[in-house]
Parts: structure tokens; sequence; C-alpha cells
């Protein structure tokens, strides 16, 4: 389910003119042909496309959750008025609500040319949403059970071009993490002086998947993601946890 500024799901109000018994009996009538449906269609797939309305129904019942005038201003203020910081801090109360994995993206990072300026204008955004998350986390005592990533695509090139950018560089690339599973204060991996390439073990995303199960309970070794009937690894079964950032 994806969100644009902070604001509902397109289509998640009920127009105004549907009432609630006409809105039950239209549930009514889609269930009497789901169940139409399901006698010839295997189950699995009936299944899947009534859990879809039936979420829809129970996103109508928490559309409170995306009432942007309901937070504090104090918390406004923190996370930015700016959208990565709106974003971030309704993220926060989807994960207060229930919600078992939220995405907030951050644009523009791209900076083939004006590295530079382009950075300037979204590093101090980013380092005010994301320390507002993790401190309201660890205030309402939610670090041990939420897993808070913040990572890119891949690197950017330690040398600048004649555009005065930075290009595709996935030999290098870091990221932070913090909360469930996780030790504190812990610095994984090196790359060389010259941020060109890593220096001993190496990891990719692969490794990092199997690390992020393991931090959250999920054994990612006997783990089966069920492609209509053919397991496949949900982590790359060639790859293995970092383990030194694990408590």
């Amino acid at each position: 389910m994806a969100l644009g500024d902070g604001k509902p799901p397109e289509g998640m109000i009920r127009p105004t003119d549907l009432s609630d018994s006409d809105d039950a009996e239209r549930r009514a009538w889609r269930e009497r042909a789901d169940q139409r449906y399901a006698k010839r269609r295997a189950r699995h797939v009936v299944e899947a496309q009534s859990h879809v309305f039936d979420m829809a129904a129970q996103l109508q019942k928490q559309k409170h959750l995306f009432d942007f005038s309901t937070f504090p201003k104090k918390d406004v203020e923190r996370y930015g008025s700016h959208e990565l910081g709106r974003h971030a801090l309704l993220g926060r109360r989807l994960l207060e609500a229930g919600v078992r994995f939220v995405k907030v993206t951050s644009y523009g990072w791209d900076t083939h040319g004006d590295n530079f300026n382009g950075h300037l204008s979204l590093m101090g955004k980013f380092d005010q949403a994301f320390s507002a998350v993790i401190e309201d986390l660890s205030e309402r005592k939610m670090l041990d059970d939420v897993l808070v990533i913040a990572m890119s695509e891949f690197g950017r090139t330690p040398r600048i071009n004649g555009h005065l950018g930075r290009d595709h560089w996935p030999e290098a690339w870091s990221l932070a993490m913090a909360g469930a599973g996780l030790k504190k204060g812990v610095v994984a991996g090196k790359t060389n002086a010259q941020g060109t390439w890593v220096e001993g073990e190496e990891h990719d995303i692969g490794h990092l998947f199997h690390t992020w199960f393991q931090a959250i309970g999920i054994n990612p070794k006997e783990t089966n993601y069920d492609n209509a009937g053919q397991p496949l690894p949900i982590a790359h079964d060639e790859c293995s946890i970092v383990k030194e950032v694990l408590a």
C-alpha cells in the first residue's frame, strides 16, 4: 500500500452518499459472489482475493491514522515539515498501530551532477527524520521489537565526475540499522582509505537478508517461501548471517 505526501490511500474514504447499511449489503453480495467463484477455483486464490477486501474494510475503520492534523505540533517540528519528515512521522504512527512493515522513501539522491549542493539539501532532512524515529521508538520501548534499516540501492563513486557529481558504485556501500536483535554501537566492515573497495570479508544483500530475518526471530535457513508449490529460500542460500552485528 503506497502513500503520498502523508495522505490516506486513494479510494480509502467511503463516498458520503453510501450509508452503513448500503455498504454492508454491498459487502454481503460480494461475499456470496466469492462463494460461487470459489467452487471452481483453487482455495488459496479465493482466500487471497477475499483478504484484500477484508484488509481494505479494516483500513477504512482506521482512517484517523492518516489525519495529520492530530499530530502534536512539537512532533511535526521535530520530524520536519518536509515530505520525508511527514512520512517518517506517519510511519511511526503506523508502527504504533500494529502495522508490521513500513517503508519510507527519500528521493533525489541520484546526484550524477552537482552532488554537493544536492546532498546538502537532503542530508539535514534525513538526519532530522531518522533520529526522531529512533528516539521515539526507544522512548516508547519499541526498539526491542522493531528493526530499523536505513539504506540505499548502492554506493556512489568516491571520485567526482566532470559534472561535479558522483555516479553509481555498487562495489562498496553502507547502511545503518537499529533495534530488534542487534548490538548497539557496532561498526562491521570497512573499505580502503579511498572508499573504493571493501577490505576483508565482503557482504552483499543476500547476507543482509539472512541477518535481518535472524534479528527478528526467523531462521533464514529453514524458512521457505512457497511459490505455488515450489519452495524457495527466503534468503540467498549461498549467503550467511553477519554475526558481528547480532546481539
